[in-house]
C-alpha cells in the first residue's frame, strides 16, 4: 500500500486462516471474492496507524506511547526521529505465546546512511537486561520499563551489505541487494527502502507490551518506518486512529501526497532534505526545522477542477458516458473508487473522449487505497488478469489526484491492483477517438456561450490584454486579492467581459517572469464569432451517398428512440454521431430533404451539440442551405386599392413582421394582393376601391438550423 512499511507476496492469503471482521452491508460487496481470495497468492501490506508522519512530543514517552488496536494484524507507522524526540513509542496488547513481528526501514536518502536501529521491547514476563545491553538504551527509553516486567533489545546489524539479517519469509521474499544495500521496494506508492531490521518477539505473558524505536548510538535524526506485528491484513475493520499532528509542512494526511514527500520521490523530489542528518550523541536538543524550498504547496496535490470550455460536459447513459468535445481539450475527474469508478456520483465503466483529453483519476479522502494499472486488453480487464500490467499510477498519486494525458487514438482498459477491487468491479474502458480527419467546422448561432469561473470569497478578478497567457485578441483574467492586485500594475480590477471578452477559451497555469508560483489564469475570447466544430464525414449529395446516409438513419432509428419519446434526457454518443453528420450533410446538400427521424431527434433540442473552435481557427465557410419559410394572412384595410400598391405600407408591413420573426428586414419579402371574391353586385367594384380585404404573403429566408433566427425558430415565432 501506498504508505505501507512492507508489502510482499505471500503464498496464502492471512485472511483465510484468520476471522474477517466485515460490516453487514459490505458483505454483498465483499463475498464475491473471497473464495479467490483464498486461493490466489496476493500482495500483502500494512494498515496505516496513523495515516501521515508523526514527530516531536506526540508518541516520544512510554505514557503517551501509540496504541496498536489489533496486533493480530499488519501496520505501519511513519516518523521523524529528531534530537529533542529521538525515540517512538508503541504499545499493543499481546497474548501469551504471540509472535510479535516488527520490521524497521529507512528511507533511502544517502545522507541517511549511517543510520542503524534498536528497538527495546518492554513487556510482562520478559528477562531484566543486563548492565551491558543498558549501556546502549538511551536513558529515556530505560525510563519507560515498568516495576515488574523485562525488556528485550534488538540491534540492527552494522553490516547492511547484505539481507542475511530479515527473519521473516515475506520480507526474505520480498527484499534484494541493491547498490551494497538490503533494499526493499514497495510497488504500489513506489518507494525505496533500506530493510534496517527484521525481527520476531514470542511473548512470554499476556499483557501490554511497549516498543521504544530510536537511532543507535546515542540517538540521531532519521525518517523510519515501523511495521508490526504479523501479517494479516484487515482493512475493513473500524478502529479508533489518532491523527498525526507532526508540525512540519508536508505531514499531515491532509497533504495528498504526504507519503511522496516523506520519501523524497516523484512529484516531492524537490523538496527534499529534511531533516538533515545529524547524530545526537546522547543529548536531547532542540530540533531543526524545515527550510521554505523543503516545504511543498500544499495546494500542490489537489485535485481541484479547473475552468473549462462549456462543451467540456460529458453525455452520459447508463455507465458510458461520452465527448461532445471534438478538440478533445477537456480534463474530466473521476473518483477512482470501488465498487466501481464514478463521476458526478454516478457509476461509470466506459468512456468515449478524443485525443487531447485529460482524465483526472482521483481516490481522495476514499477510506481504500487504489492505485492505477493499464491492462493488457479487453480480456485481461474481464479476467482481472494483470499479466502484461502496467502501473501508470501509484496509491499516492491517485490519492491526490493524477490526470492521464490521451495523445492518441485506441481503447484503453483500467483497474486497480489492491487486494479484490478488480474483481469487485473497478474497471474502466476509454475509448479514444481522433477527429483530426473528421471534423468540420462552421458559423451559425447556437448560443453556446462560455461563461467565466467566480473568484473565492475575499478575492477580486483582474484582466489583461494580450499577456499573461492570452495572445493578440484575447484576454487573461485571474483571481487575487486586493492586496495581490497592487503588485499587478498592468492588471485592471474587473473581468475580462467588462472589456468585451465573454468567451471562455481555456484555463492554464502561467508563470509570469519573476513570480515563484504560477497563476491559474482563465484565456477569454471575443464572442462575436460562433464558429463550433462536429465530428464529420463525407456523404456525398448525390445518389453515390444514398448508402452511407441510409446507415445513418438506421443508426437514428436504433439508438435515438429514448431521446425522440423523451423517456431520456440524454443524448446517447450512438445517436449523437449521426445526428451531427447528417446536420452538417443537410448544410451542404440543399437538395437532400431532412429525414423525418432527424427532424425528432431535431426537435428534442437534446442532440446538437458542438465543440467551440479554439481561438484562431479559421471557420470553414460553410453554405447553408437556405430554408424559405412561406405564410401568410389577411388584412382589413380603408382603401384596399391604395394599400396594396403603397410602398410606404410595403416597408410596414415588412419590419413588423420582420420583428415577429426576430429576423433582419433584408430577410424578409411581403406581397399585396386583394382577396379575390364572386361579384354579387354592382356595387361590391365601387365599395372595394374603398374598403375591404388585403391578402399578405410573406417569404423569409433563414438558416435550416441554430437557434434564433433559424427556420424551426421562425415557425414557431410566426
Amino acid at each position: 500500500l501506498p504508505q505501507a512499511a512492507s508489502v510482499s507476496s505471500i503464498g496464502r492469503h492471512p485472511h483465510c486462516t484468520h476471522s474477517l471482521s466485515v460490516r453487514t452491508e459490505m458483505t454483498k460487496h465483499i463475498m464475491p471474492f473471497l473464495t479467490w481470495l483464498c486461493l490466489t497468492p496476493l500482495v500483502g501490506g500494512h494498515r496505516s496507524l496513523p495515516s501521515g508522519v508523526t514527530c516531536g512530543n506526540q508518541f516520544n514517552n512510554s505514557a503517551n506511547a501509540l496504541e496498536i488496536p489489533n496486533p493480530s494484524i499488519s501496520w505501519a507507522s511513519y516518523r521523524i526521529l529528531s534530537c529533542d524526540a529521538p525515540i517512538f513509542w508503541l504499545k499493543g496488547e499481546a497474548k501469551v505465546g504471540q509472535n510479535l513481528s516488527f520490521t524497521v526501514l529507512s528511507v533511502l536518502q544517502k545522507r541517511f546512511a549511517p543510520v542503524r536501529v534498536s528497538v527495546l521491547v518492554i513487556g510482562p514476563g520478559l528477562p531484566n537486561l543486563t548492565s551491558a545491553t543498558r549501556s546502549r538504551v538511551l536513558p529515556e527509553a530505560l525510563s519507560g520499563i515498568p516495576a515488574g516486567q523485562g525488556a528485550v533489545l534488538f540491534e540492527s546489524p552494522a553490516d547492511q551489505s547484505t539481507c542475511a539479517h530479515l527473519t521473516s519469509g515475506p520480507m526474505q521474499q520480498s527484499s534484494n541487494v541493491l547498490d551494497g544495500r538490503c533494499h526493499f521496494h514497495e510497488p504500489y506508492g513506489n518507494s525505496r527502502s533500506w530493510v534496517l531490521m527484521d525481527e520476531t518477539l514470542v511473548t512470554q505473558a499476556a499483557g501490554m507490551h511497549h516498543f521504544a524505536v530510536f537511532a543507535a548510538d546515542g540517538g540521531a535524526t532519521a525518517k523510519i518506518s515501523f511495521a508490526c506485528c504479523d501479517w494479516p491484513e484487515d482493512f475493513l475493520t473500524q478502529f479508533a486512529m489518532p491523527k498525526a499532528e507532526c508540525p512540519h509542512c508536508g505531514t499531515q494526511s491532509s497533504f495528498p501526497m504526504w507519503s511522496s514527500h516523506f520519501y523524497e520521490h516523484r512529484e516531492m523530489a524537490n523538496y527534499s532534505g529534511f531533516p538533515a542528518y545529524e547524530k545526537c550523541n546522547w543529548t536531547m536538543r532542540p530540533a531543526l526545522r524545515p527550510t521554505a524550498g523543503q516545504c511543498p504547496n500544499i495546494s500542490s496535490g489537489s485535485s481541484s477542477k479547473s475552468a473549462q470550455p462549456e462543451s467540456c460536459v460529458l453525455g452520459c447513459v447508463g455507465e458510458e458516458c461520452h465527448s461532445h468535445n471534438v478538440f478533445g481539450d477537456c480534463t474530466y475527474d473521476m473518483r477512482w473508487i470501488m465498487p466501481k469508478p464514478t463521476m458526478n456520483s454516478a457509476n461509470v465503466t466506459s468512456l468515449i473522449l478524443f485525443k487531447g483529453d485529460k482524465l483526472r483519476f482521483s481516490a481522495t479522502g476514499d477510506r481504500w487505497p487504489h492505485n492505477l494499472m493499464l491492462m493488457a486488453s479487453a480480456t485481461h480487464l474481464q479476467k482481472c488478469d494483470w499479466a502484461n500490467a502496467t502501473q501508470i499510477g501509484t496509491v499516492g498519486q491517485v490519492s491526490a489526484g493524477h490526470v492521464i494525458s490521451f495523445d492518441k487514438a485506441g481503447t484503453f482498459y483500467y483497474s486497480c491492483q489492491i487486494t479484490g477491487h478488480c474483481y469487485m468491479g473497478q474497471k474502466l474502458t476509454v475509448e479514444v477517438k481522433d477527429s483530426s480527419a473528421g471534423m468540420r467546422c462552421h458559423d451559425h448561432p447556437d448560443g453556446n456561450k462560455s461563461k467565466p469561473a467566480g473568484c473565492k470569497s475575499g478575492e477580486v478578478t483582474a484582466y489583461i490584454l494580450g499577456s499573461y497567457g492570452a495572445k493578440a485578441g484575447q484576454c487573461s483574467e485571474t483571481c487575487t486579492t486586493t492586496q495581490g492586485l497592487g503588485w499587478m500594475p498592468q492588471h485592471k480590477n474587473g473581468s475580462c467581459a467588462d472589456a468585451g471578452f465573454k468567451e471562455m477559451m481555456e484555463a492554464k497555469s502561467f508563470k509570469p517572469q519573476g513570480s515563484p508560483q504560477p497563476l491559474q489564469v482563465r484565456i477569454m475570447g471575443n464572442a462575436s464569432s460562433s464558429c463550433h466544430c462536429h465530428s464529420f464525414e463525407q456523404i456525398n449529395c448525390d445518389a453515390s451517398g444514398d448508402a452511407l446516409y441510409n446507415e445513418h438513419v438506421e443508426e437514428l432509428r436504433k439508438y435515438c428512440g429514448d431521446i425522440i419519446s423523451g423517456s431520456s434526457n440524454v443524448c446517447p454518443y450512438k445517436c449523437f454521431q449521426p445526428f451531427e453528420v447528417m446536420h452538417l450533410n443537410y448544410i451542404e446538400c440543399s437538395t437532400r430533404p431532412k429525414h423525418t427521424l432527424f427532424k425528432q431527434v431535431e426537435a428534442t433540442n437534446k442532440c446538437h451539440k458542438a465543440a467551440r473552435a479554439p481561438f484562431g481557427t479559421k471557420c470553414q465557410e460553410t453554405k447553408q442551405a437556405a430554408t424559405t419559410v412561406i405564410g401568410g394572412f389577411t388584412m382589413s384595410v380603408t382603401n384596399a386599392s391604395g394599400f396594396i400598391n403603397d410602398a410606404q405600407a410595403n416597408y410596414g408591413v415588412k419590419m413588423a413582421v420582420a420583428k415577429l420573426a426576430a429576423v433582419n428586414q433584408t430577410a424578409v419579402t411581403v406581397k399585396f394582393s386583394l382577396v379575390a371574391r364572386r361579384l354579387e353586385s354592382v356595387l361590391l367594384p365601387r365599395l372595394l376601391s374603398a374598403t375591404g380585404t388585403v391578402d399578405v404573403s410573406y417569404t423569409i429566408n433563414a438558416p435550416a438550423i441554430g437557434g434564433a433566427g433559424s427556420a424551426i425558430d421562425v415557425r414557431n415565432r410566426l
